[in-house]
């Protein structure tokens, strides 16, 4: 190495030297800032994924998030795993708070159904759709509208016009802003009838109320009915199709009504989470949903195993909340 005496020309090789060092830690900075880029393309989930369920174990968005979730994992869909809380009470508000404490990265979602419309439409809580971007619906399960077995009415168009000519005469099982009422109010105000209330907080008390002749009409899951076995006729089904399991019991849409309840398995996550993320977990919920033994499980169950995408549904969601809101602006 030369070395010199001469103050100056040491100061000017130092200089020189540190000009050097600077740039080759710039560049190796760069560099390494660049290779990481790269490595982080395409890695999410980079972390388990939390995802929020507004209900407490067991029932049956408890349940299907639980399937899901443990098939993208068998199955590699996803790199980490799907991790269910469950978040009940304050009519979703507790699940939305949950969600808001974590990011919008993707790591984060909510698995709820309609039920989150009723709660918007009633304003029980601090959130409206504008607080959730959706992922897609994984399928669902619609209910049918019941009379007793020995009922005089054998379908729905002789039972509104019943109604239509003797306002109020029938008496509807319902736990008020709860699904059965809206779904009940809505086909109401769709085919221009109405009926006398009598409060039933629990799909056990609609049973008991229709089967004891304390009421003449309720709604039920497709599954609770046909669970039921003797003593109930349906009249409507308010899913997109017929079900297989009820054939000769047709839709509200067959019948000219404008009025559906899917009630379906809808995914959502934080309005601000990027798109690219969202898709990567869509991918791999449509791919759960289509699974032979996620199929069978939901024919099992009296479900319906389809695969809705996020733009579709949260068009489909507002539609629906559209509808809600003339039945919650009358029971307020």
């Amino acid at each position: 190495m030369t070395t010199t005496n001469d103050p100056t020309r040491r100061r000017n090789v130092l200089g020189r030297a540190c000009k050097v060092a600077v740039g080759a830690l710039l560049a190796a900075s760069l560099s390494g800032t660049s290779t990481l880029a790269l490595a982080d393309e395409g890695s999410y989930p980079t972390k388990p994924i939390r995802v929020i369920v507004p209900f407490k174990p067991g029932g049956r968005t408890d349940t299907v998030a639980r399937l899901l979730g443990e098939k993208i994992q068998e199955k590699g869909w996803l790199s980490q795993p799907m991790v269910v809380l469950n978040a009940d009470g304050g009519a979703g508000a507790n699940a939305v708070n949950q969600m808001r404490r974590g990011d919008a990265d993707g790591h984060t979602a909510v698995h709820w159904h309609h039920q989150l419309l009723i709660s918007i439409a009633m304003q029980l809580g601090d959130f409206t759709l504008d607080d959730f971007k959706s992922v897609g619906y994984t399928g669902g399960g619609s209910p049918v509208w019941v009379v007793r077995e020995d009922s005089p009415y054998n379908t729905l168009p002789e039972l509104i016009d019943a109604l239509k000519a003797e306002p109020r005469s029938l008496v509807e099982a319902v736990g008020i802003g709860t699904i059965p009422h809206f779904v009940g109010a809505m086909l109401a105000n769709e085919a221009g009838f109405e009926t006398r209330y009598v409060t039933a907080s629990s799909g056990a008390d609609r049973l008991r109320l229709v089967l004891g002749g304390n009421a003449d009409i309720s709604l039920f899951a497709a599954s609770e009915f046909i669970g039921q076995g003797d003593g109930l006729k349906a009249l409507v089904y308010f899913g997109r199709e017929r079900l297989p399991e009820l054939p000769d019991v047709p839709t509200a849409g067959e019948l000219g009504l404008d009025v559906s309840w899917a009630n379906p398995n809808w995914w959502l996550v934080p309005a601000d989470t990027p798109d690219d993320v969202v898709a990567e977990l869509a991918g791999a919920l449509e791919k759960a949903i289509a699974d032979p033994e996620i199929i069978e499980y939901f024919k099992a169950n009296t479900l319906e195993a389809y695969w809705m995408d996020g733009e579709s549904a949260m068009a489909d969601a507002q539609k629906t909340l559209k509808a809600l809101k003339p039945v919650a602006d009358s029971i307020k």
